[in-house]
């Protein structure tokens, strides 16, 4: 029991630092609007691994749209009765690669107006047989 009790206390103290993200807790991926792209229709984005292990970051095609008014976000109305169906795929983004997605929105919301907006996309990122899930969002401008 002596020998045994060094090791979990060992283990005890160097499980809080296995994480997904950095030392200081945020998420290695980063997620920017190319604002020269932006139109009312669609943009282009930059999903970059920024991760320095061996994980491997992912995304599907789903998305939403938010607007910015005087209370905060607010999420986009669908042009549709009912939510849009993804189709499902993935893209991966491996540790140091960069994609750059271009995304076109008006068969789910229509055009935009003139306004602040952000968009959001789940990611996924696998070390190994551990997964974890982060939404992350990027804001961008319709002129």
């Amino acid at each position: 029991m002596k020998k045994f009790l060094p090791l979990l206390l060992c283990v005890l103290f160097l499980l809080p630092g296995c994480g997904f993200g950095g030392a200081d807790g945020t998420v290695k991926l980063q997620f920017e609007v190319i604002e020269s792209t932006v139109t009312s229709a669609g943009l282009k984005c930059v999903i970059k691994n920024t991760d320095d292990r061996k994980a491997v970051w992912s995304y599907g095609a789903a998305f939403s749209i938010e607007k910015q008014d005087e209370n905060g976000w607010t999420q986009q109305k669908f042009i549709t009765p009912e939510p849009p169906l993804w189709i499902m795929i993935g893209y991966s983004v491996n540790s140091g690669k960069t994609s750059r997605p271009q995304i076109d929105w008006t068969p789910v919301y229509g055009e935009l107006s003139p306004g602040n907006y952000r968009i959001a996309k789940e990611f996924t990122r696998t070390e190994g047989d551990t997964t974890e899930k982060h939404t992350l969002y990027a804001n961008f401008t319709v002129k």
